[in-house]
């Protein structure tokens, strides 16, 4: 089975630099997965991405271009540490577009991916990157159980949602600007793709190792699936 897989940078960076006790459980799951899977693993930029451009920011640098381009660079070094902490079982290059994670995931490797283009999420870089592999399922991880109707840590009434077809959650997120740095529920550029492919698209708290092994296995998981 392929797999498209996105790391949230929530969790992968939460601080000004990579959880490295996560990185390495994570690395030994997708070491093991890799037996049976081709795996795509997209992290996203986390708190070095917004430290990166807080500071640009005290320079005087406002310009989305520049900001949302520094957001690309962070999420491809944290996709960087992840190549290194999957050793001799990753792809030894981060791929810069689609066509380059196609090639990579030929290599039998695990293929760490960062960000592509300015504008977009590495929400939308996941499922562009599944498209591109012809992926059987998309993991979308995040810090949070799944999709809720309004953000959990704001609104204590937030309600989750377990399953949602793609088309209603385009209108639950379809509303949300993607500025530098802005965090959302999934990319709206994301979810169009998965109404364009319909591949199975699974939400999840990625802190929680073993409910991603589930959802990849296709067992009952705690989460959100994207009908």
């Amino acid at each position: 089975m392929k797999i498209a897989l996105k790391v949230g940078g929530s969790v992968f960076c939460p601080t000004e630099s990579p959880d490295m006790e996560f990185v390495g459980k994570l690395s030994k799951v997708l070491l093991d997965l890799k037996k049976e899977h081709d795996i795509a693993v997209i992290v996203g930029g986390g708190r070095l991405a917004r430290k990166m451009m807080e500071e640009a920011r005290a320079i005087g640098i406002e310009s989305d271009e520049e900001l949302h381009q520094l957001g690309i660079e962070a999420a491809r070094k944290n996709a960087s540490v992840l190549v290194k902490a999957l050793g001799g079982g990753a792809f030894p290059d981060v791929p810069r577009n689609e066509e380059e994670v196609r090639h990579a995931l030929e290599s039998g490797k695990i293929v760490a991916v960062g960000g592509f283009r300015l504008g977009q999420t590495t929400d939308a870089v996941t499922l562009q990157s599944a498209e591109a592999i012809g992926a059987d399922l998309v993991i979308i991880g995040t810090d949070v159980k799944g999709v809720y109707d309004k953000d959990p840590k704001r609104h204590k009434d937030a309600r989750f949602i377990s399953y949602i077809s793609a088309s209603e959650l385009l209108d639950l997120v379809d509303t949300e600007s993607v500025e530098p740095g802005a965090k959302t529920i999934i990319d709206p550029v994301a979810v169009r793709i998965m109404i364009k492919t319909g591949m199975r698209t699974a939400v999840l708290d990625i802190t929680n190792l073993d409910n991603l092994r589930k959802a990849v296995l296709g067992t009952e998981f705690e989460g959100t699936l994207v009908r």
